[in-house]
């Protein structure tokens, strides 16, 4: 009976021990689990507390930009939301309110940046029109000084039309300078009572021109120079720049106070291939009497066209021969009875050969023989018989072979010493000819050993 009390006295003691071993478990469990949740509160709390602060900081920032934009009821509903912990849709209405306003003012941005992109479009607009008005005006400027120089140009041109215009008048009638133009100028009389009233002479001396019988040598073009060349050498000048590479002579004279006139001519290109490019010739004056009386004026006219008809005509055999190896036709071609202008052009043209053959362009014995044929035809005979026998004395001195390169100029000379009468030297003449002409038959078919 006692043995069974101790053992459920034992038995109650361990029964109360294991309560209270799991009082204490529990006890444990229950503050294990209090810090658990502490732990946990406090992690929430402090994340709520950061959040809460990052969003019064986003609030903040919202609040100064809509403080620079004066958004003031938007302001006071977030104030509001955030001094009562309202975090819901108050909130969610303040934020929905500040992002319309930051959209706003985005848009605004935008449109600010659009606006400030339009204002420079609009700013350098304005100043490429500035700049193209200021470059309008300056051409403008140009435009008139460069006209303006075209007009004092013209209005002191001697040309009736402008430079570009003579240049292709003359072109087109020379067929590019393969003759020369003879211009001719109105006579300018010194003094400003006769300067517009006295005779200008291009009548007289352009018909003179004309009526010869080489007027196809050169190309007239009377009234292409409208005005007496009054700046004299100047004008000569400015003639020459505008047609400085085409073949041109120019007739052109003063009429001196106290009655004198002066002729005078100029020409360029004239001598091809010679170191002369340009000439001028003063001619002797003439006496001028009475400026009003048309007989004299008409007498003097004649004369002018007369004389500026032969000088020019004997320059046109020059060019020819030079240009296009044509014989000199003036001396020929002059009327009988004109038997001193006969002599004086072919005495001229005679000339010409000597150039010629200085320069090697013919033969030296070939160049006496046309000479001499010029002078025979131009009524200078001695001249022309002297001259013929000497070259054929030159030509027999010459061993056979060399002869043979000279038939041409034994052939010339026969006609020369045929159109003098020279009877004697005209035979001598052709058995030289016979000779060197067999000589270059034999050495053409290899013959000269059987002979």
């Amino acid at each position: 009976m006692a043995g069974g009390k101790k053992g459920l006295l034992s038995r109650l003691v361990s029964l109360v021990g294991l309560a209270e071993q799991a009082d204490k478990l529990i006890e444990w469990g229950n503050t294990a689990t209090e810090g658990a949740f502490g732990l946990l509160k406090g992690h929430q709390e402090g994340k709520q507390a950061q959040q809460q602060q990052d969003h019064e900081m986003r609030m903040g920032s919202f609040n100064e930009f809509l403080r620079e934009r004066q958004h003031s009821r938007t302001m006071e509903l977030v104030r509001l939301a955030s001094s009562k912990g309202v975090k819901t849709a108050a909130i969610r209405a303040g934020l929905d309110v500040v992002t319309t306003s930051v959209n706003a003012l985005a848009a605004d941005i935008v449109n600010q940046r659009e606006y400030e992109r339009n204002r420079k479009l609009i700013s350098a607009s304005q100043q490429a029109a500035e700049d193209l008005e200021w470059h309008r005006a300056l051409v403008q400027v140009a435009l008139h000084d460069a006209l303006r120089t075209r007009e004092l140009e013209l209005a002191n041109s001697p040309f009736s039309h402008t430079p570009e215009a003579v240049r292709e008048h003359v072109v087109e009638a020379t067929g590019d300078g393969r003759k020369p133009v003879l211009l001719i100028a109105p006579f300018y009389h010194e003094g400003a009572v006769t300067a517009d009233n006295g005779p200008r002479f291009v009548v007289a001396v352009r018909q003179a021109w004309l009526t010869s019988h080489w007027h196809g040598d050169l190309e007239p073009m009377a009234g292409l120079i409208d005005r007496p060349l009054h700046r004299l050498d100047v004008d000569v000048r400015t003639v020459q720049q505008v047609l400085h590479d085409l073949p041109v002579v120019l007739v052109y004279g003063q009429a001196q106070e106290g009655g004198r006139i002066w002729p005078s001519l100029a020409a360029w290109n004239i001598l091809p291939g010679t170191d002369c490019t340009s000439l001028h010739m003063n001619f002797p004056p003439m006496p001028l009497t009475a400026a009003g009386d048309p007989a004299e004026a008409q007498d003097i006219g004649d004369r002018l066209g007369r004389m500026f008809s032969l000088a020019a005509g004997n320059l046109g055999d020059w060019f020819h021969l030079l240009r296009h190896e044509r014989a000199p036709r003036m001396h020929i071609l002059l009327a009988a009875g004109e038997d001193s202008e006969r002599a004086l052009a072919s005495t001229s043209a005679a000339d010409s050969y000597d150039f010629l053959a200085a320069t090697g362009r013919l033969d030296t014995h070939l160049a006496y023989a046309h000479q001499a044929r010029i002078l025979a035809e131009g009524g200078l005979t001695d001249l022309a018989r002297r001259m013929a026998r000497t070259a054929l004395a030159e030509l027999a001195s010459l061993p056979l072979d060399d002869g043979t390169r000279h038939l041409a100029a034994l052939r010339e000379l026969l006609g020369v010493f045929g159109l003098l009468g020279d009877v004697q030297y005209t035979a001598e003449a052709e058995a030289l000819r016979e000779a060197a002409a067999q000589r270059r038959l034999d050495q053409l078919h290899g013959w000269e050993g059987r002979r």
